[in-house]
Formats: C-alpha cells, structure tokens, sequence
C-alpha cells in the first residue's frame, strides 16, 4: 500500500502520513512487524514441507488409493521440490521450468488442495 492511500484511509493527509513514517517508534515497530510475518512464514513454510515429506513417506510405505495417490504425490513432490531447490532464479532455469510439461506443474494452491485431499 503506498503512503497517500495509507493516509487517506486513516483520514491523514499524505504529508501527516510521511511524517510518521519517518518517526523512530514507527520505524521500529514497522521493522519488528516484518520480523514476525518472515519467523510466522519461515515456520508455516517449514511446517508445509514436513507435511508434504509425511505424505511421500506415507505413500512410500503403504501405496495409497489408485487414482489420488498419483495426485498427492505429485503435490508433495512438488512441495519438497521447491523447498529444497527453491524458485527458479537464472534465465536459463526459468527457461528450463517454463518448457516443461503444465501438466507437470502445480500452483502453490493446487499442491495444497491435492494433499488436503488425502488427510
């Protein structure tokens, strides 16, 4: 959100709202407000990733229902993929990702509705 419309829905002109925004206080409590969404999304991240390494043993060890395991694993896979290896940042990896197969990418969504499926 950018300042003026920061301002404008706290009832503040833009020139109140920069004045804040320079406070101390403001700064700090701004900064300490990052922290904790990064250490809340670095743990929902990590809690994702261990779920999905669950279901991929779990499918490892006990096979699963025909038809939905494909689907489950192919979530988790991708989950753990992407923890591990993370987005793909060179030109050359994101060329690689973009001419792979669709049907071999998931959303972030679609991982997450696939492995709600089987829990």
């Amino acid at each position: 959100m950018i300042q003026a419309e920061a301002a404008r829905q706290c009832g503040v002109t833009p020139k109140t709202m920069s004045m804040w925004a320079r406070h101390p206080r403001v700064k700090e409590r701004i900064e300490q407000l990052r922290t904790d969404i990064t250490k809340q999304s670095l743990e929902l991240l990590e809690q994702t990733t261990l779920d999905a390494v669950k279901v991929i043993i779990d499918i490892a060890k006990r096979g699963g229902v025909p038809g939905v395991v494909s689907s489950q694993l192919k979530a988790a896979l991708w989950i753990a993929e992407r923890r591990i290896k993370g987005p793909p940042t060179t030109v050359s990896a994101r060329e690689s990702y973009d001419k792979s197969s669709a049907a071999d990418r998931l959303t972030e969504d679609e991982a997450d509705e696939l492995l709600a499926r089987g829990t």
